[in-house]
Order: C-alpha cells, then sequence, then structure tokens
C-alpha cells in the first residue's frame, strides 16, 4: 500500500505558511469555558472510575465549575496532572477470532470525568492556537 503513495514534488518546509514565533502559552480559562466543556460531556457512558455519574456532574455544573476551572488552570500552570485522575478503567473488547487469543481482543480505557475535561480544555486551547496562526496544512486531519 505504502508503494501506491504518490511522492510530492516538494519538500516538507512548503507546506508550511510561515514560520510562527510565539509560544503555545496559555491564558487562564474561564469558568464558562469549562462549565462549556462539562455540559457538552457525553452522559451516555456508564461511571467513571470515581463511580461518579456525568449526569450529577451536569446537575451541579454551576456549583462546581469554579473550583474545577482553578484545578484546570493550575494543571495548565504547573504542568502537574493530579495522580488519582490518572487511573482508567481497562476493559478487553472482543474482536473475532478466538476467544483464547489474547490478539483478538482491544482494550478501551475508561478514564474519569476530570480527566476528560482537563483533556477537552487542553485540545480546545491547541486547537484555537493552531487555527489562529493558520499553522496546519489545510489537508492535515
Amino acid at each position: 500500500m505504502a508503494a501506491t503513495i504518490l511522492r510530492a514534488n516538494c519538500h516538507y518546509p512548503t507546506y508550511l505558511n510561515k514560520i510562527i514565533l510565539l509560544s503555545c502559552s496559555f491564558n487562564l480559562l474561564l469558568k464558562v469555558k469549562i462549565t462549556d466543556i462539562i455540559c457538552n460531556l457525553k452522559t451516555t457512558k456508564p461511571c467513571d472510575s470515581f463511580v461518579l455519574p456525568v449526569t450529577i456532574i451536569n446537575k451541579c455544573v454551576h456549583n462546581i465549575a469554579g473550583p474545577i476551572t482553578h484545578l484546570v488552570n493550575q494543571s495548565f500552570l504547573t504542568g502537574i496532572v493530579n495522580r488519582a485522575i490518572k487511573i482508567a478503567n481497562i476493559s478487553p473488547i472482543f474482536k473475532l477470532g478466538d476467544l483464547q487469543d489474547m490478539t483478538n481482543f482491544r482494550t478501551i480505557a475508561k478514564l474519569c470525568c476530570f480527566s476528560n475535561i482537563l483533556e477537552r480544555a487542553m485540545h480546545n486551547r491547541l486547537s484555537d492556537f493552531l487555527d489562529s496562526n493558520n499553522i496546519l496544512y489545510n489537508k492535515q486531519f
């Protein structure tokens, strides 16, 4: 399959629009952004490792958005992620074939919803930076 991919006629720097001298620094997140992230969490998934359903977090979002915003901002500023939100429930999901062959399973890692909030906040920040500085090639997915 690799042999069927056409070679580019130009060197990779030609795909870069311009050199960005800005660093990817982060301004503090606002409470409204965290509220938006929490409200958009998927509620169809089972409970996380803290056994706290997302529906409960959604119901008390206005009470907990402030402290969560503070924790996310501190994580961004220090580069430290709390050890408790790194814990995942790992489940093997059978694909097909022989049940005795472990290669016929794929693993699903379910992180806690607080980890998903932190991940979504970082994703939003990084995407905004890349988009606002027009860094990615328009065919990049």
